[in-house]
């Protein structure tokens, strides 16, 4: 049997979120003074192998980790979180579109992809809520290294 290529294979929430996680920790670990992997890992108290899981999206990350991370990047959790949320919804805008044309479905799998991603952007809006209370207030904040605003 051939095995099928990451294209082909049915697209899942848990994967997009975690590519997205990966790449805002990847983007902002390079903003931050291009800090290796295992160096950040240590910097954070995690595994050596930690930040390289993560932003290969091999496995999902809880909001203590990203507490951690933030923290030995010198962030704030809420400006990591909004960013993280940026990245999941331009995930998320090439499968909405598609099912916009009505290359793969109906109006009703549209209305439900809207719905997801509207779901996704409140349950990062209440973490956001959550880490501003529970993290580091006296991290720095500022753009996302990208130079995009909130």
């Amino acid at each position: 049997m051939t095995p099928r290529s990451a294209s082909d294979r049915p697209i899942r929430g848990g994967d997009l979120l975690r590519a997205a996680c990966g790449k805002t920790l990847r983007k902002w670990r390079v903003a931050r003074g291009n800090l290796g992997q295992a160096a950040l890992s240590r910097k954070a108290g995690l595994p050596f192998h930690a930040v390289g899981s993560l932003e290969r999206g091999a496995r999902a990350v809880d909001l203590r980790e990203i507490a951690r991370l933030c923290g030995a990047l010198d962030m704030a959790v809420p400006v990591f979180l909004q960013d993280l949320h940026r990245s999941l919804l331009e995930a998320l805008q090439p499968l909405l579109q598609n099912l916009r044309d009505g290359t793969h479905a109906s109006d009703d799998l549209s209305r439900a992809a809207d719905l997801v991603a509207e779901r996704a952007g409140q349950l990062l809006s209440s973490m956001t809520g959550l880490a501003g209370e529970q993290g580091p207030g006296s991290k720095r904040q500022g753009p996302p290294p990208d130079g995009s605003g909130p």
